[in-house]
């Protein structure tokens, strides 16, 4: 009896939902800041301001991605975190634990994006509804998400996934992607932010979806890695 009142203990214990650790890992003040960014920018260019003429209507899913990507650096860092062993020893498998945190962080980027995209065509009329800017949210918030745990998981330090997250976000809305496209012509297909007017349905279409293809392959390999903490505790060990 003890035992079976053991047993149910330990796996509801297991299977709880930790969103307030979860919340506490990735961090909540990040989309607030990125809220905050995406009416700056609206503001900006309504006042005819270049840079922010130049993000425009990628405003929300530029900062959007980039402040989810910084986020999904903090979900699994082995040896950025004290106490790995005593995570990856506990009965609550890791992937588990890594996709409770991937929940709290899309629940909390969705409600910024959406945020940011009521009040960006109020702002900044004629940048597109805000349909147009959860649409084009959507595959950069999953492709950097992907980057970012994997990146962070195959280097065990989050600043790596970080770093390259900030740095190719940065390179894609400040022009980067259209010198790449200039120089090679089927690079369109890996921009993040594919300006609807310059490209075709199909190929817009052709672009997201390969996009979210790559992150959710990105964010299934680290799944995957994590069945397996062995190697995990060996890299934290080796820091």
């Amino acid at each position: 009896m003890t035992e079976s009142v053991s047993a149910r203990t330990a796996s509801k214990l297991t299977f709880t939902f930790a969103w307030r650790r979860a919340l506490a890992v990735i961090g909540w003040w990040q989309p607030v800041l990125g809220f905050f960014g995406m009416i700056v920018i609206g503001l900006l260019a309504n006042a005819h301001d270049r840079i922010a003429q130049m993000i425009g209507t990628s405003a929300v899913a530029g900062i959007g991605a980039l402040v989810a990507g910084i986020q999904a650096s903090f979900v699994f860092a082995p040896a950025d975190d004290p106490s790995i062993e005593l995570v990856l020893s506990a009965p609550r498998p890791i992937a588990y634990l890594i996709a409770e945190r991937l929940i709290v962080l899309a629940a909390i980027s969705l409600a910024a994006a959406l945020a940011g995209a009521l009040m960006f065509p109020v702002i900044a009329p004629g940048m597109g509804t805000t349909g147009d800017q959860l649409a084009r949210w959507v595959a950069p918030f999953v492709f950097m998400v992907g980057l970012g745990m994997a990146i962070t998981l195959v280097s065990r330090r989050s600043s790596f996934g970080m770093l390259l997250v900030i740095l190719l976000d940065g390179a894609m809305l400040f022009g980067g992607a259209q010198a790449l496209i200039a120089r090679f012509e089927w690079a369109w297909i890996v921009h993040l932010f594919l300006p609807p007017e310059q490209f075709t349905p199909e190929q817009i279409a052709v672009n997201r979806l390969f996009l979210i293809a790559l992150g959710v392959g990105m964010i299934a390999y680290v799944l995957n890695l994590a069945r397996d903490p062995e190697p995990l505790i060996a890299a934290a060990q080796t820091e």
